[in-house]
Parts: C-alpha cells; sequence; structure tokens
C-alpha cells in the first residue's frame, strides 16, 4: 500500500497535473483509438466514391461463391472486373437519378423481408438470422438496405429500358437468318 500512496501523492504536483490534463483533451478532441479512414478511394465517378472496401468485398463473396481459391493473376483480373461492375452499377445508378427513378422504404422492407436467406423453416422473417448474415457479411443493417435500394433502383431503370425497345419483325428475322446462315465450302 505505501507504493500506492507514493503514485498518489505524485499525481499531485503541478507538472503532473499538467500532463493528466493534456492527456484528457487528446481524448476529449480525437477519442478513443480514433482511426484515419479504413479505406481508400479506388475510383470516382461523377463525385462518388468507390472505396477498396467495397471491391474487396465484392470479391470476398464472389470466391466465396466460386468455392475454390484463385492464383495471384487470376485475383488481380478478378479485382479489376469487381472494379468496373462497381464503376458501371454507380454509372447506371447516376443514369436513374437523371430519370427521377427513387425506391421507398416500403419496397426496401418488402425485398429484405423476401429474401431467402433470412427465413427460417417455416418460411418467415427470422429477425436473429439477418442480423447474423450481415455480420458475417461485415454490413449493418443501413449499409445492406442502401445495397437492396441500389439494387432495385437498377432494375427499375433496367425495366424502363426493357420497355422502351422496340424490335421490328424485319429486324427479327434479319438477326434469325445471320444466327441461323451457314456457309459451305466447296473445296476448290
Amino acid at each position: 500500500m505505501a507504493m500506492m500512496e507514493k503514485i498518489r501523492q505524485g499525481t499531485q504536483s503541478p507538472f503532473m497535473k499538467l500532463v493528466f490534463g493534456a492527456i484528457v483533451l487528446v481524448f476529449v478532441f480525437w477519442g478513443v483509438g480514433a482511426q484515419g479512414p479504413t479505406s481508400q478511394e479506388i475510383a470516382k465517378v461523377n463525385g462518388h466514391r468507390i472505396s477498396d472496401t467495397d471491391m474487396q468485398r465484392r470479391v470476398r463473396n464472389v470466391v466465396r461463391g466460386m468455392g475454390s481459391s484463385l492464383d495471384e493473376d487470376q485475383l488481380l483480373d478478378l479485382q479489376r472486373e469487381v472494379i468496373a461492375a462497381l464503376i458501371q452499377e454507380r454509372v447506371i445508378l447516376q443514369e436513374a437519378e437523371v430519370a427521377g427513378l427513387e425506391v421507398d422504404g416500403e419496397e426496401i422492407a418488402r425485398a429484405v423481408l423476401s429474401y431467402p436467406a433470412f427465413k427460417d423453416a417455416d418460411g418467415r422473417f427470422n429477425k436473429s438470422y439477418y442480423e447474423r448474415i450481415l455480420k458475417r457479411e461485415g454490413l449493418n443493417e443501413a449499409r445492406f438496405e442502401n445495397l437492396q435500394r441500389d439494387e432495385i433502383t437498377r432494375s427499375k431503370l433496367e425495366g424502363l429500358a426493357a420497355g422502351a425497345i422496340r424490335v421490328s419483325d424485319t429486324e427479327v428475322a434479319r438477326v434469325y437468318a445471320l444466327q441461323n446462315t451457314t456457309l459451305e465450302s466447296t473445296g476448290c
């Protein structure tokens, strides 16, 4: 106990009070465990940032879906493809915004509630499955719901574009003829 008493007495000096004050100020202004940005920007599409975290999450999901590992070259190719896909998706979302397409909360809720992985054996939405899967994927509810909003928005734009496409009978016949015509060699 004598040691603790010496420490307490040492903290009463003006110098130690100044040191403790400085420490408190550091924690007040910067917080405990504060860190800088946890991800780097790998692309920017009209002011929207695409981070390496987004890319790595997508790569991880693709590799997991493949069920096999990739060598270094294959992984680099996949990363490039994923970055291109993320950029394309962002451009599509920006076009949807220009077209005035919106997704409301009810549409997002329907998408989340119908997600098969979140359903129990009886086919009902299970909140604990939802939370567990999101945690495993490194997502929170807000981020997942934003991803769902983006997916629904892209689907709406694709539907709008598909509905606007008109193909004439003449075009269909021409494409059919091109696909079903073969060249034969006469052996000359």
